[in-house]
């Protein structure tokens, strides 16, 4: 009898804040480069990717964005209204097959890290990050690597990373799918599922009397 249940996706890491922080850390430091890890990366070139890793970090975080999203990203997409935030445009999204766009909010911080690396005159239409799905997925788990986080993560990684820290913060899981632009909280719950005890309803109430101390962090993967 053949099986009709679902396939679970790989749980891959998520890229939470404990973990941005140590990337961010060690960014610009110099790393091996080539297939054979021979040669150093200048300091020029290393503060050039590695502001570009903060960057994109950052903007997959606050967007909860796939790999494809991100990669899809043009300069043209990007809004800062004037008080430091930034609004962002999807328009080519798996769940937006008709392009009409969703605008997702970025804070001051992630429009901080976009400036460092926006072209004083980007071209209409040019890529955000250069980058494609494939080579996002690989750039974050060198970041990763390098910062001393170990292997197992993704291109996946920071989206799950933000529905774990937003779950950690109290929002519901119904806000987090909006947030993720999640049409079900399948996905989503499974991303948690080893933070259900300890982020569900008993916990917080306990943890809102004083009872229980707020000690997450050995759920970051």
């Amino acid at each position: 009898m053949v099986s009709t249940a679902k396939k679970l996706p790989f749980q891959v890491r998520g890229l939470t804040g404990s973990v941005q922080a140590a990337i961010e850390a060690t960014a610009c430091q110099c790393r091996p480069t080539g297939d054979r890890g021979i040669r150093m990366e200048s300091a020029a070139v290393a503060q050039r990717r590695g502001l570009k890793d903060i960057a994109l970090i950052r903007t997959m975080r606050d967007g909860l964005l796939r790999c494809s999203e991100a990669s899809a990203l043009t300069w043209n997409d990007l809004e800062v209204p004037g008080d430091g935030s930034g609004r962002l445009r999807i328009v080519r999204s798996k769940v937006e097959p008709d392009r009409k766009g969703e605008k997702l909010y970025l804070s001051h911080r992630c429009i901080e890290a976009l400036m460092a690396i926006r072209p004083e005159n980007p071209k209409l239409g040019e890529s955000m990050f250069g980058l494609s799905g494939s080579q996002i997925s690989r750039w974050i788990r060198a970041a990763a690597l390098h910062a001393g986080q170990g292997d197992g993560f993704s291109g996946r990684s920071p989206r799950v990373g933000m529905c774990m820290d937003l779950v950690r913060e109290g929002f519901s899981v119904h806000a987090v799918m909006i947030a993720g632009r999640w049409r079900t909280p399948a996905m989503p719950m499974w991303f948690i599922k080893n933070m259900r005890a300890d982020c569900g309803a008993v916990a917080q109430f306990h943890r809102k009397r004083g009872e229980v101390p707020v000690e997450l962090e050995q759920y970051d993967t």
